[in-house]
């Protein structure tokens, strides 16, 4: 899941895999205009502080959880995981209709670790790995109260479904009255991730990492901000490669946030 061709890290490094897919280019697109919207009035980009991340803690802890029991609720089966069939049925409830293409492609997209029940075999998604489904919907803009839960006008990809406000109520009661606070925890997650991901590309270099560090550090962020520490990195560039996806980053930032473990089926 990290980049493909050349370990050199003084060469140039190709993007990862994920980057090809359907989801995975739209992800990239998408965190260029997030960026581009971090520029301010002065046309400099106002990158979040990461010792304000830090102090937020507790909050994003709170709404992954909430997120959490949602996974539940789209659990229909209570098999511990969410199958295809089952996500398609959630991106439904959440007011976006999917194509069969589109949700196989999100599913691929988010199962990072492969895992499959232990009775059928079939790939399901965990609970983490739902939370990075949802940072890729508000991303792309695939799930409208996520993208934009106060009903403020943006634009939306030709395959989002209009849809009234009648229907974002509901929605918002799929998603425990919480499409607000996902929101900005998912911003907040992403502004945090482009932190390291300067040029946007959807992958961080850890060989740039050392420069990105050297810039917090005068400005008061480095030291002991546990976001910066060697292992935080090691544990995210699973295949030892130099590259973290987007995807990798948003997974991981999850167990970082989240002190008590997750308990899976």
């Amino acid at each position: 899941m990290g980049c493909v061709g050349s370990k050199d890290r003084t060469g140039p490094v190709m993007s990862p895999r994920r980057r090809n897919s359907i989801t995975g280019n739209k992800i990239t697109l998408a965190l260029i205009k997030k960026i581009e919207g971090m520029r301010g009035p002065d046309g400099v980009i106002k990158y979040p502080s990461l010792n304000k991340v830090l102090l937020k803690f507790a909050k994003i802890e709170r709404v992954l959880k909430k997120i959490h029991m949602i996974f539940d609720s789209f659990d229909v089966d209570k098999s511990g995981g969410i199958d295809l069939n089952e996500l398609a049925d959630a991106m439904v409830k959440m007011g976006h209709e999917c194509s069969e293409e589109e949700v196989m492609d999100l599913f691929n997209q988010a199962n990072v670790d492969g895992a499959a029940e232990k009775d059928t075999g079939q790939q399901v998604l965990d609970k983490r790995e739902f939370m990075l489904c949802l940072a890729i919907g508000y991303v792309i803009g695939i799930i409208p109260l996520i993208a934009s839960p106060k009903g403020a006008s943006v634009a939306q990809p030709a395959t989002v479904q209009a849809i009234d406000s009648a229907d974002l109520h509901l929605g918002d009661d799929v998603l425990e009255g919480s499409s607000q606070e996902i929101h900005d925890v998912m911003q907040l997650i992403v502004e945090t991730y482009l932190i390291f991901d300067r040029n946007a590309t959807g992958f961080i270099q850890k060989g740039l990492l050392p420069k990105t560090v050297d810039e917090l550090g005068r400005k008061g962020e480095g030291g002991s901000n546990p976001l910066l520490s060697e292992d935080r990195w090691k544990e995210m560039d699973w295949d030892q490669n130099g590259c973290i996806t987007f995807e990798e980053f948003v997974f991981s930032f999850q167990k970082w946030v989240i002190t008590d473990q997750i308990e899976e089926d």
